[in-house]
């Protein structure tokens, strides 16, 4: 009777609790906060998030009319994928929030329905601890079953761009195979979109954009390699940061990672720096299984990798000239950074022209030529890359007027390639006409098949 009692007693304070965080944010927004921060998601603004305040510092979030949560991008579950279109939180008439406080912290749930016509149900959910920095999201959609769900966006947030009134030096980075720093986003014009994307060129699941003394810190806690994309835009109130979940799945469709948050500041009294939200992505990254074993101590890699090579472009014009590539090895490289290790990547070694596929060999300039170069390179000490072409199919090259081009593959590859072509959302051949073709046109085998892999 006695633990009876006591378990009435603490379900009751746990409820009591629960309700007197309903009554405090019913007027105009829900409030989390762990040691770090403070959130606050908007009631009016369906879930959107109207706050974001470092703990001592200033607000984080852009002023928005009507701030979105998520988006949604369907289409009619049909033999042939009909047109797709977009839902987003605002489109909810119905919607319901609420937050559970206990001794570990704090969680926020959103319920959303009514989206016109459709039997849809969104269930989102921010859930912060006192041990924890991070604020970690979920999202869960139900689907009626003549829907298909093929992207979620999901959390949408806004900043303000600069963050900092007292610094325009902001800086913005991403976990970008290609990456770098880029230099004050905030000057760029409303529309300039920077991603990132896995697979593709996502090395690392994290952004952050930074300025003076404030921080803000986005990453994808998926330990499974989940497909996905990062963006950040620039838009009129200021730096727009959204995940997208890509996929092709009906019934309910739940996200199976925390997309976690927070901001950041410089240490000892320094300004913020991309290091510090790095280190809060390594703190994850160093947990997970396929981090047994760091880059810099694997042994199944060479040294000269593992001390972090540089990387030159050489094109085509360079490879027409094979001997300019050594003097520039032996006149500038090896005297400007000596023992540094370098890559040698090669862009339009191809047969006919860059990106011409895969027709390849013999190689540019010729097959003798290029292996000469290669070997004499790596005497001194390079490491050759023939940047691939991926599963691009050139069909046709230089535009010479009436259909005619000066090269024509079009009849190699439907007796060849055709059946394992990516084919669009119509069923027709999936076409580019990229610049370098010279108003020729090129298509891409399915990565799926495999055809392709073989």
């Amino acid at each position: 009777m006695k633990h009876l009692k006591k378990f009435l007693c603490a379900l009751g304070l746990a409820l009591l609790t629960t309700l007197q965080a309903r009554a405090a944010d019913a007027g105009s927004r829900l409030e989390l906060r762990n040691e770090r921060l403070t959130l606050a998601l908007g009631q009016a603004e369906r879930g959107g998030v109207v706050s974001l305040q470092p703990k001592g510092g200033t607000e984080l979030i852009a002023t928005q009319k009507s701030p979105l949560l998520f988006t949604l991008t369907l289409s009619r579950r049909e033999a042939t994928p009909g047109e797709r279109f977009t839902l987003t939180s605002r489109d909810a008439a119905q919607f319901t929030a609420n937050r559970q406080d206990d001794p570990t912290g704090q969680r926020a749930t959103l319920h959303y329905g009514g989206f016109g016509n459709w039997p849809i149900q969104v269930t989102c959910t921010a859930s912060v601890t006192a041990s924890d920095p991070l604020v970690r999201w979920r999202i869960a959609v139900q689907l009626p079953d003549n829907l298909v769900l093929e992207t979620v966006r999901f959390p949408i947030i806004t900043l303000r761009a600069p963050l900092s009134k007292e610094s325009v030096d902001d800086a913005l980075v991403l976990g970008s195979t290609k990456g770098g720093i880029v230099r004050r986003p905030s000057s760029q014009k409303n529309g300039t979109v920077y991603s990132i994307g896995q697979p593709g060129n996502m090395a690392a699941q994290f952004a952050c954009y930074y300025a003076a003394q404030t921080g803000f810190f986005t990453a994808a806690l998926d330990a499974n390699g989940y497909p996905k994309n990062l963006s950040a835009t620039r838009v009129v109130p200021g730096l727009e940061f959204s995940w997208q979940q890509p996929g092709f799945a009906a019934g309910t469709v739940t996200q199976d990672y925390d997309i976690a948050l927070t901001t950041f500041a410089g240490t000892a009294g320094a300004p913020a720096d991309w290091r510090d939200a790095a280190d809060l992505y390594k703190a994850w990254a160093l947990m997970q299984p396929w981090c047994a074993t760091t880059y810099d101590r694997r042994n199944d890699l060479p040294a000269w990798l593992r001390e972090g090579p540089a990387m030159v472009r050489f094109g085509r014009d360079w490879l027409a000239d094979p001997a300019r590539i050594e003097r520039w090895m032996d006149e500038f490289y090896r005297k400007q950074f000596p023992g540094v290790p370098l890559i040698t990547a090669f862009w339009g070694w191809e047969k006919h022209a860059n990106w011409v596929t895969p027709d390849y060999f013999p190689v540019f300039p010729s097959d003798e030529e290029f292996t000469q170069l290669v070997t004499r390179l790596r005497n001194k000490g390079a490491h050759a890359f023939p940047w691939p072409s991926g599963y691009h199919w050139t069909l046709t090259y230089r535009k010479q007027g009436d259909d005619r081009f000066e090269w024509d593959d079009r009849t190699r590859f439907a007796s060849i390639a055709r059946p394992h072509a990516v084919q669009t959302r119509a069923g027709q051949l999936y076409l580019r006409t990229p610049s370098w073709l010279a108003g020729g046109d090129t298509t891409c085998l399915c990565g799926g098949d495999p055809w392709t892999h073989r």
